[in-house]
């Protein structure tokens, strides 16, 4: 499938720890948008205010692309 594919091909562009930081900067957007307080984050997933802080920011913007992100996430956890 086209997810496959997608998972396949960053897993081998990415190293482990580009890979864990992708993980980590969706689980910050996803608490967020659920409404978590961001010092709860921080100490929940082990990353600085500074990268919980660039999430929110953008999650604040007009049109954000997070969102929209979010949005699709969303859409397609409710297929599954």
């Amino acid at each position: 499938s086209d997810e496959e594919l997608a998972f396949d091909f960053l897993y081998l562009l990415l190293s482990e720890k580009e890979c864990l930081g992708i993980g980590n900067r969706l689980a910050i957007i996803k608490m967020l948008d659920q409404g978590v307080v961001q010092r709860v984050i921080a100490k929940e997933l082990g990353v600085s205010l500074c990268k919980i802080t660039r999430g929110s920011s953008e999650l604040k913007r007009p049109n954000s692309a997070f969102k929209r992100g979010l949005a699709v996430l969303k859409e397609a956890s409710f297929k599954s």
